[in-house]
């Protein structure tokens, strides 16, 4: 998914989000209407029963206005920046799409309806308005990824994780050094070879010499050399870790 179809589907998401939550609230008012709270001695329990019925129903639609109320900050402010963004895409029809769909929220159906034209004429206008969207605004597209990444609970977790193997990594790197140096040392002292077990062998390997081609400087100096001895190998997508504190 790029990056112009995640932020793109983020506001169709927001908007989901507050209409599922506006239901459950008109759900939860119908289900207090039902509940009778009968003020009589004799049906005192099922009156008690009623009534915390009804306070944590009053509860729920409190916490929900109060929560429907801030996504619709969030979402208002993202349509600003939609329409901002829209701007920096110039075909009219590319544009009526995009306002269609994920401005007044309409279904491809009644976009279609609305625009006067095909379905199919939809589906494919919007396909190149979307690649057209992302053409025209990639810089704050490729920000925006980041920052969703690094708000990301999981990729949080993720990264918390790789810090701690790293740190673990770093410890047993370390102590393998310190046996390294540890063992050379005796070998070199006592003239020990090598040394075997039925787990390990170890060799010791005397001080020696070895050339090594200076690249930089054989391409400066013979491009056509260094393009003739060298060869150009595929390196797969990966990632590089740099551990920022101890």
């Amino acid at each position: 998914m790029t990056g112009a179809e995640k932020y793109l589907r983020s506001l169709v998401d927001q908007n989901e989000y507050i209409t599922n939550m506006i239901r459950r609230k008109e759900e939860l008012i119908e289900r207090s209407k039902t509940i009778k709270t009968v003020d009589t001695s004799v049906e005192r329990v099922q009156t008690s029963h009623n009534t915390d019925r009804i306070c944590d129903i009053t509860t729920e639609i409190a916490a929900l206005e109060q929560e429907i109320e801030e996504e619709d900050a969030k979402l208002w402010k993202s349509m600003y920046e939609f329409k901002q963004l829209i701007n920096n895409v110039h075909d009219i029809a590319y544009i009526r799409v995009l306002n269609q769909i994920y401005f007044l929220f309409h279904t491809p159906e009644r976009a279609a309806q609305e625009l006067k034209r095909s379905r199919s004429w939809i589906y494919t206008k919007h396909e190149e308005a979307v690649k057209a969207f992302e053409q025209g605004n990639e810089e704050f597209l490729n920000r925006w990824v980041i920052e969703q990444m690094n708000n990301s609970e999981q990729i949080e977790q993720l990264m918390d994780q790789l810090y701690e193997i790293q740190q673990k990594k770093q410890q047993v790197e370390d102590e393998e050094s310190e046996i390294r140096a540890t063992l050379l040392e005796t070998m070199k002292k006592e003239q020990i070879e090598k040394l075997e077990n039925v787990k390990i062998k170890i060799n010791y390997i005397d001080k020696s010499y070895r050339r090594t081609v200076n690249g930089k400087l054989l391409r400066e100096l013979y491009p056509d050399a260094f393009r003739e001895c060298t060869n150009r190998s595929e390196v797969q997508p990966h990632l590089r870790v740099q551990m920022m504190s101890a």
